[in-house]
């Protein structure tokens, strides 16, 4: 399987985390991979931020479709990903899979939904039994958060990433992916830190069963070494 890992820097902090590059530079495998820095800064307007990565994550797919590549690996510049994270994606038969990490925002939930609509959808952090079930495994869900995402080819031949609304492009390329038909799973196994700073201080956020009903936990980035 022949890989392109795209990683593109959202235009207001164009750079990347040193413990995501420690990470992306970590990964085991063996097969083909290429790594691209998406760091160009082109669509103005207020609004920017949203179509900015959009634009490059079209990019990305560009590069697939023209280059013979078989999957498009997207990692974000403030995720730590794993270094069993392509081991254990590629090993799943499905159309599109995701690692598991939790937004920065609000409560923090997992970006893994068990539904969404156009505007609304509801984490599976909600139902915590059956994060409990399919912890450590993979598992159906409805998408969402292209921070840690495997994408086949055959996907990318049908959808283009867009943005629109309130949502970024993420959300609209989880439903696209249902409404032509595309199976999305997630790896509960492949578990990514989110960076992100916390009364002035950075760390970075993990999904976990273990802190009670935040079901998530932070961590010094000291403490973040990429692991099997």
């Amino acid at each position: 399987m022949r890989i392109l890992l795209y990683c593109p820097l959202y235009p207001y902090k164009p750079f990347n985390h040193r413990q995501t590059l420690d990470s992306i530079f970590a990964l085991d495998w063996q097969g083909k991979i290429d790594y691209m820095l998406g760091k160009d800064i082109n669509v103005p307007g207020g609004d920017s931020g949203y179509k900015d990565i959009t634009e490059k994550y079209n990019h990305a797919r560009d590069i697939v479709l023209g280059c013979g590549y078989d999957a498009l690996f997207t990692v974000e510049a403030d995720m730590i990903i794993p270094s069993h994270t392509l081991l254990r994606l590629t090993r799943i038969d499905t159309d599109v899979c995701y690692g598991l990490y939790c937004s920065r925002h609000g409560r923090k939930p997992w970006l893994a939904y068990a539904w969404m609509n156009e505007k609304n959808g509801e984490s599976v952090d909600h139902g915590r039994q059956w994060c409990e079930e399919v912890w450590g495994q993979a598992a159906e869900t409805t998408g969402v958060g292209l921070g840690c995402t495997l994408i086949h080819r055959r996907v990318l031949e049908k959808i283009a990433f867009r943005q629109g609304g309130s949502n970024a492009n993420d959300w609209y390329f989880s439903l696209d992916c249902r409404k032509q038909g595309f199976r999305q799973m997630h790896d509960f196994g492949v578990i990514c830190g989110h960076i992100d700073r916390n009364n002035g201080k950075i760390g970075a956020i993990y999904p976990s069963l273990s802190a009670g009903e935040k079901m998530y936990e932070v961590k010094e980035l000291s403490d973040c070494q990429p692991q099997l």
